[in-house]
């Protein structure tokens, strides 16, 4: 692949990744030579790719795509070492072997996006390493536990039935301040309900495939934000 210049930062992580694999391999390139992230992108990524030194702000764009690396999961820091040392994940390899043109790298930063806490920490392993299936199903079923807490419901009340009991204009547990009508209490209970039995509910009985990181990123705010007016009421 013919690269222009300046170099995007796109294109600096995935060169990145494939300097980084030629430490690493069996037969690599760089095999047995150093390979902290600063070297690499000082000198090694220049060299394997054959192209000129890379200008002031590539140079900081590039210590900057290893950071969005480690923060997405396709690097970590390689446990044998101290300093700057990284590694591939099981994600960074999937895609490593592929063109540069081919190879896809989703950059979303989760913990800018979720500022609720609890949520926050709950999903963030699963989603840098793209089980999103299991990120999304917690973060739904944080959502039950909070409700039925706050609702003080038993342990049986769960799913549909809770946000019922919790949300429904006549009689339900709990209020929004927000909602001055029937009308908006049912929109609540509506919005509860639905959120738990379509994007909780399934996952507890088959294999949903949620395999896009934005759309999984998508539904994830989409549990803060009723977390959020839950919080509210």
């Amino acid at each position: 692949m013919a690269v222009s210049r300046p170099l995007p930062m796109q294109i600096l992580k995935k060169m990145f990744l494939k300097v980084l694999l030629e430490h690493k391999r069996p037969g690599g390139v760089y095999r047995g030579h150093g390979w902290d992230y600063e070297g690499i992108v000082r000198e090694k990524l220049t060299e394997f790719f054959k192209i000129e030194r890379l200008s002031e702000q590539e140079h900081a764009d590039g210590l900057r795509a290893v950071y969005e690396l480690e923060r997405d999961g396709f690097i970590l820091q390689d446990p044998s070492q101290s300093g700057a040392f990284k590694i591939l994940t099981q994600r960074g390899l999937q895609v490593v072997d592929q063109s540069l043109d081919e190879m896809r790298l989703p950059s979303i930063d989760i913990d800018q996006l979720l500022k609720h806490h609890e949520l926050r920490n709950k999903v963030h392993d699963d989603y840098v390493s793209g089980d999103y299936e299991s990120a999304i199903f917690k973060a739904f079923k944080l959502l039950e536990e909070t409700v039925r807490a706050k609702a003080e419901q038993p342990p049986e009340m769960i799913g549909a039935e809770l946000m019922s009991k919790a949300f429904r204009p006549s009689g339900g547990v709990l209020k929004h301040p927000s909602a001055k009508t029937p009308a908006e209490e049912e929109a609540l209970h509506l919005l509860m309900r639905g959120a738990i039995m379509w994007f909780k509910n399934p996952s507890s009985h088959r294999t949903v495939g949620f395999n896009d990181a934005e759309q999984a990123a998508h539904v994830l705010c989409f549990a803060n934000l009723l977390l959020d007016l839950v919080d509210e009421c």
